[in-house]
């Protein structure tokens, strides 16, 4: 519903086993901490969410602490 609300139309591949298999769009990466079991279990549930493990090819990055490698590598509006 929100999809179709916004206008937002993911085309669907199919898999190797013949199951259907929407494509991941934006990536997310997820420090230790601060309840990132949590987030991580709500944004898998999204499929257009997949999970990245290089925090500098992600969309989306959730950490504990302030990491000022991280914020650097913010673009600047």
């Amino acid at each position: 519903m929100v999809n179709l609300a916004h206008r937002i139309f993911d085309p669907i591949t199919l898999k190797e086993g013949g199951a259907l298999k929407p494509e991941q769009k934006y990536k997310f990466y997820m420090g230790k901490g601060n309840n990132y079991l949590l987030v991580k279990s709500l944004l898998k549930r999204r499929f257009w969410w997949g999970e990245e493990e290089d925090p500098k090819k992600s969309n989306f990055v959730w950490t504990q602490l302030k990491v000022n490698y991280l914020y650097q590598l913010q673009k600047k509006a």
